[in-house]
């Protein structure tokens, strides 16, 4: 993503979207068919815990997660392959590379276990960090000189990100702050 775009000729900010078939369009079109292919295989994640009755790791906020995540993956690339939407795809990457490692090493056994365990919430306050870049990041899109050509995206994105930052702030706040109160 950062060599399709984001260290060349795009910007953090604004940037519509342009249908080319140069050869850095054509870069970050296929980077966003990869994480649409990703967001795929984390929702194979979750049927898969179903098929193996796996209850207690599926929450509302798992299923809707892993939902709402490849249908804006499916949107971006099938409408906007480039341009501003695809900056979102850059923290939510990096943010999986620390959580799927969180889960590797957790997977280790019950001594990593044990030493990983004080991460999770770390991990979780970085999901919402993630989610406030993404929400201002998003909000340059109903600026009156941002003229994107899929305004219809800002919406969507917004809308769906706003939710899911209040799903993750709710978790965070069940699980580790009312830890604490107790």
């Amino acid at each position: 993503l950062l060599t399709s775009g984001y260290t060349t000729h795009l910007s953090m900010g604004c940037e519509p979207f342009v249908i080319s078939d140069d050869s850095m369009s054509l870069s970050m079109a296929r980077w966003v068919w990869w994480v649409l292919i990703l967001k795929i295989t984390e929702l194979a994640d979750t049927v898969i815990f179903i098929f193996r009755k796996k209850y207690n790791q599926i929450s509302f906020l798992h299923v809707y997660h892993h939902t709402v995540t490849l249908f804006l993956a499916w949107i971006t690339c099938k409408y906007a392959p480039g341009g501003m939407w695809t900056f979102i795809m850059m923290p939510n990457c990096a943010v999986h590379v620390i959580m799927y490692t969180y889960y590797l090493c957790a997977c280790l056994g019950p001594k990593m276990q044990k030493i990983v365990a004080p991460w999770k919430k770390y991990i979780t306050r970085l999901q919402l960090i993630q989610f406030t870049i993404m929400v201002i990041h998003t909000f340059q899109a109903f600026l009156p000189s941002c003229e994107p050509t899929r305004k219809p995206l800002a919406y969507i994105y917004m809308s769906q990100v706003v939710i899911v930052f209040y799903m993750f702030l709710d978790y965070y706040r069940k699980s580790y702050l009312r830890k604490k109160i107790e």
